[in-house]
């Protein structure tokens, strides 16, 4: 068997294939880095569903975010005073952790296992 897309594996054997969805031009609602990364990794990927579609949308995000702060930390510091005098956690490092995060669950599900 033979196809394009994902194949289905059942019992270490495949029995079929998936076929793949267009990637349909990045949504209007993402921000330019996320823009970029739609283009670069949405072509490496084979999505199979509009899930997978809109869960690349959530990871493209999440990368554009991921980046802003990393450049705006590049520049700052990790710790700031805050309003009492005592040092606090740059906002910007908090921002970065949960998009990190946030892309390694969007990736993980973009990677799942074919059923």
């Amino acid at each position: 068997m033979s196809g394009q897309g994902v194949p289905i594996v059942k019992n270490g054997k495949v029995v079929g294939w998936r076929t793949s969805v267009e990637l349909p031009p990045a949504p209007s609602h993402l921000s330019d880095g996320a823009k970029a990364e739609w283009t670069r990794l949405g072509g490496e990927l084979v999505l199979t569903s509009e899930l997978d579609v809109s869960t690349l949308a959530l990871y493209c995000q999440a990368y554009g975010r991921w980046v802003e702060a990393e450049e705006k930390l590049r520049d700052l510091t990790l710790v700031v005073v805050n309003k009492s005098g005592g040092f606090a956690q740059s906002p910007y490092l908090a921002v970065a952790n949960k998009a990190m995060e946030q892309m390694e669950r969007a990736l993980s599900a973009l990677r799942k296992p074919s059923s």
